[in-house]
């Protein structure tokens, strides 16, 4: 199934490292890190998280 771990760089929460260890548990899956964004990235930075889940949703590497 692919798979598509998503974070901000600068998240407490969901830390780019946990990301990255739970996409290294998953076969195929991928961690994308959003540059200079938090927990909320989603209100605070929707254009390079809508771009990376467009490449995600195209096949394509994030």
């Amino acid at each position: 199934m692919p798979t598509l771990f998503m974070t901000g760089e600068l998240d407490l929460n969901s830390s780019p490292s946990m990301s990255a260890a739970m996409a290294g548990l998953v076969p195929g899956a991928q961690c994308q890190v959003i540059p200079d964004a938090r927990h909320m990235m989603t209100v605070t930075h929707p254009g390079p998280v809508n771009d990376a889940l467009h490449r995600f949703l195209q096949g394509g590497r994030t």
